[in-house]
């Protein structure tokens, strides 16, 4: 079976270049591209509510660009199913009749539309001028057609008050290919945004609708099929790898968790070493040991300060412990390596930083582990803090053999010198992730909402999975945990990263699910995640 694809994300400029050489290269015409997509909406949008359930005309606003074009094309179709349309467009020319200041395509699918009109016996299908002093009848439908993907400043009027109105007006709001006044690459509004309950975005997912305030403004997303090959849209996406990048599904996933034979034991499943854990912390080691241990790990065994031992054998019944030697100072560096040797040379991962502690002991042992192991790392939490002012070690050692999870504050404690020098704005987390991957030769989680993986290939990934339930002390130990986990398997330290992010917001779903999303601790994605696995991955 050919391995599964990945979903490509993409900016404003990789989204034209896909339309452009779809149409150069293929052959396919931009009018049957807009007639695609108009007609792909309306299908979309008919999936949720239908004529004869709705109360009230569907109003289609469009304007003179593309966007108004597809908003022609799907006003027809709905029309068609049985829909009462009312289409206000924000095109006149200098006489005041309508359709003239159109052009090519869009002028073309509009002609279609009024010649349907003026043979509409049903007196269903209205196409009128938007008059921004009109009354503002109810409708059960609002179809946010003013404009696309190529929005990069704020809202001018009269499309800026027909936002807020529309926004502040009942019936069912759906935005094609993206919300009015939400910038495509950044999922900013630029001053106001539609807010839309559904949008139905063409070819690929826009970058703007996955970031930042996009999520809110988008509603539930629908990608439509409009006939660009999906060679072309991952083409589209590995051309712009600061703006656009890849999400990953179950079906991808899944092919690339490895399959256990009969003859599997323990130690051919992935040993996974936990370094983890202080006197203030040790539930941290706890997590991310039984994160490790349910993402499918045969072995663990967390190497810990010996004071907590006890405390951890007592909890931690699967897993084998390690006692490392320590004082007032933090953890003897030394002695802590020596005692780990053994399990180091086997390991297939490492996982340190969890609640390790800041202690000066702790952290030159921490920096002495990165310098000389030879396995993947996780490096978290407390490993992350150690590396402040070490970036050099970073860049001479991570070889595409470490994943950084950091949450934003640890990304900007880390590397803010590094982004001042290179100009980059670390809010700007897409670009700020890429520029460490690439810089660093490492795999970077960001995470936070939407959670980021940027490799160091070039690719960049925003995760589709989780949400605010994953707001709670702990879920990053668990993170952590489950990507050490899939490496100790055998995945990549990229394929670990994404598949972690993805399994751990899986597992948050899924609890969110069935309860309070707010009451989720981190313990509960260690009872979720199996679930999640086999209902949506159908691993065993």
């Amino acid at each position: 079976m050919p391995a599964m694809p990945p979903e490509p994300v993409l900016s404003a400029a990789a989204m034209r270049r896909a339309d452009e050489r779809t149409i150069h290269d293929f052959g396919i015409p931009a009018h049957t591209l807009m007639e695609s997509a108009g007609k792909g909406a309306a299908m979309r949008l008919l999936q949720t509510i239908q004529p004869e359930s709705a109360t009230g005309a569907w109003r289609v606003y469009c304007g003179k660009g593309h966007n108004g074009g597809d908003g022609f094309v799907l006003a027809r179709y709905l029309y068609e199913a049985g829909a009462s349309v009312q289409v206000l467009h924000l095109h006149r020319s200098e006489d005041g009749s309508a359709g003239r200041a159109l052009a090519g395509d869009v002028a073309a699918h509009f002609a279609t539309l009024r010649k349907l009109a003026e043979t509409d016996p049903d007196d269903r299908l209205h196409i009128l001028p938007y008059e921004p002093d009109a009354a503002w009848p109810d409708a059960a439908v609002h179809v946010d057609a003013l404009l696309g993907i190529g929005l990069e400043r704020d809202l001018r009027e009269p499309v800026r008050t027909l936002v807020e109105r529309l926004n502040a007006a009942s019936g069912l709001k759906v935005a094609v290919d993206i919300p009015t006044g939400l910038h495509a690459d950044l999922g900013k509004p630029l001053s106001t945004a539609f807010r839309a309950d559904l949008t139905c975005t063409m070819g690929a997912l826009k970058t703007g609708l996955c970031l930042d305030e996009g999520p809110a403004y988008a509603g539930e997303c629908a990608v439509i099929d409009i006939g660009i090959p999906g060679a072309v849209l991952r083409e589209a996406a590995d051309g712009d790898p600061v703006r656009s990048g890849y999400r990953a599904s179950d079906d991808l996933v899944r092919s690339w968790m490895p399959v256990r034979n009969a003859k599997a034991h323990k130690y051919s499943v992935g040993l996974a070493l936990i370094v983890a854990g202080s006197e203030e912390m040790t539930g941290a080691a706890i997590m991310a040991a039984e994160g490790a241990a349910r993402a499918g790990a045969g072995y663990v065994v967390c190497g810990c300060d010996h004071r907590i031992r006890d405390s951890l054998e007592i909890q931690l019944t699967d897993v084998a412990t390690i006692p490392l030697p320590a004082s007032g100072d933090g953890i003897e560096a030394e002695g802590a390596l020596e005692a780990l040797s053994e399990r180091l040379d086997k390991s297939g991962a490492v996982v340190t930083g969890c609640g390790l502690g800041r202690a000066p002991g702790t952290r030159a042992f921490v920096l002495r582990l990165l310098e000389t192991t030879a396995a993947p790392v996780v490096v978290d939490a407390d490993a992350l803090h150690a590396l402040i002012g070490q970036t050099d070690l970073l860049r001479r050692r991570a070889g595409r053999r470490w994943i950084l999870t950091p949450h934003d504050g640890e990304f900007r404690r880390l590397f803010g010198g590094a982004f001042d020098e290179a100009n980059i704005d670390p809010a700007d987390r897409m670009a700020a992730a890429r520029y460490v991957a690439d810089t660093y030769d490492c795999v970077l989680v960001l995470k936070g909402y939407p959670a980021l993986a940027a490799a160091p290939d070039g690719s960049t990934w925003i995760n589709a999975t989780g949400g605010p339930a994953l707001a709670a002390a702990g879920t990053g130990d668990v993170l952590a945990g489950i990507c050490g986990g899939l490496l100790a398997q055998g995945l990549s330290v990229e394929q670990a990263a994404i598949a972690g992010l993805h399994l751990g917001g899986a597992a948050a779903d899924r609890y969110a699910a069935k309860r309070a999303g707010r009451s989720l601790r981190a313990t509960d994605l260690l009872d979720e995640l199996p679930f999640a696995m086999k209902e949506r991955l159908g691993v065993g």
